[in-house]
């Protein structure tokens, strides 16, 4: 039987290690993971500073032990290079080659490093490939959604579905990243295609100019080789089109994640909505009416009356209730690393799965929604 300690390990290059050694006979040894700052501390005889020093994944340890000279307890070595490994600490060195490309590995080198520290169970290039065969639909290709579509492309995304009805304005140059002087009435799907291609021409890339409404024909809209829904849509209102695509997705054991808003909400996290793991759309949507029972919208004001008197929001209006560009990548940003860490982790015990922060810019902290399960839902329980 093979024995851990015929293995080739080495340190990985993700983390530091930093020794204390003003104790004669022991030391403390400190693993430090940059990309997570994660310490993992040990005691130990002042050798295994050396034998750690010497890893080099060229030899098996036992080898490496004998070149130094030194004497160790057998069971001892093994209990240490097993807590190394099981704390992703070091890596093991094998004649298997990564599963992905030698030229992805470039390209995508230092993402794969911080996925090693950031994933456990999963080696970083295992992490990378399972996002390059990936495929997403993002509904909205506004501000958010197209800043959650350019990051996940960047991270290595392998397929991405695009919905959007509406074309480029003047307007769009502010939040929209995509957006130029040059691309002005333009379809945003297709604007934001050919973006996405620059970054990389690999990707596999759709799209359609729908709008989605109570009518919609789902089947047609999504592509059913799809792994996750992003909604981005805010347009006739984010509720309204999360709720119908949460119904529809439910069932078939499709994630859907929401994400983005407007106004207050401009600066969200989005949630996520996994059947068999949090509660379906209705009950968020329980959660969200509960919450904001006192909260009434803001209108726009008449600018052209002296008394500035609030009227409805047409479509005009919606315009002007927004936010920065700086505040659309908070959102994004936030989405796009917990979409990703999903896709890797596919965790059924991540918590922070079935909530909603709000961060309040003018007053520099964060307001949490925890989705709550109604007690008479006639979805959650049936899948």
């Amino acid at each position: 039987m093979t024995s851990i300690l015929d293995k080739r390990f080495r340190i990985k290059d993700s983390i530091d290690i930093y020794i204390d050694d003003r104790v004669e006979e022991r030391t403390k040894i400190q693993f430090y993971k940059i990309n997570t700052r994660e310490k993992i501390s040990i005691t130990a005889d002042r050798q295994v500073t050396e034998v750690l020093r010497c890893l080099s994944g060229v030899a098996p340890v036992q080898e490496e032990l004998n070149e130094l000279g030194y004497t160790f307890d057998e069971v001892e070595a093994i209990n240490l290079f097993t807590f190394l490994a099981q704390k992703n600490v070091i890596e093991e060195i094998t004649e298997t080659p990564p599963p992905i490309d030698n030229y992805l590995i470039d390209r995508y080198l230092r993402q794969i490093n911080f996925f090693d520290n950031f994933f456990d169970h999963v080696t970083g290039y295992e992490a990378q490939n399972k996002l390059l065969k990936t495929k997403l639909t993002i509904i909205g290709a506004g501000a958010v959604g197209s800043n959650i579509a350019t990051q996940l492309t960047r991270a290595g995304l392998g397929a991405i579905q695009i919905i959007d009805p509406k074309e480029l304005s003047e307007g769009s140059i502010e939040r929209h990243s995509f957006a130029t002087r040059f691309n002005i009435g333009v379809p945003k799907v297709t604007a934001l295609k050919e973006h996405l291609e620059q970054i990389n021409p690999g990707i596999h890339i759709t799209t359609s100019r729908s709008l989605l409404t109570p009518t919609t024909n789902l089947d047609a809209l999504i592509d059913q080789d799809t792994d996750l829904v992003i909604n981005t849509a805010d347009e006739p209102y984010i509720g309204h089109t999360s709720t119908k695509l949460g119904r529809y997705l439910w069932p078939k054991k499709l994630p859907l994640y929401v994400a983005g808003g407007f106004d207050a909400h401009h600066m969200s996290t989005g949630e996520f909505i996994i059947p068999g793991i949090t509660p379906c759309i209705d009950c968020c949507s329980n959660t969200f009416r509960e919450a904001l029972k006192d909260w009434k919208p803001t209108y726009a004001s008449d600018q052209t009356s002296t008394k500035s008197r609030p009227k409805p929001i047409t479509e005009n209006s919606f315009q002007s209730i927004g936010g920065s560009y700086a505040q659309s990548l908070f959102s994004s940003s936030h989405a796009s690393i917990t979409i990703i860490s999903f896709i890797i982790k596919k965790d059924k015990n991540l918590p922070k799965l079935s909530k909603r922060g709000e961060y309040l810019i003018n007053h520099g902290t964060m307001t949490w929604f925890a989705m709550q399960k109604s007690e008479k839902c006639n979805v959650c329980g049936i899948l």
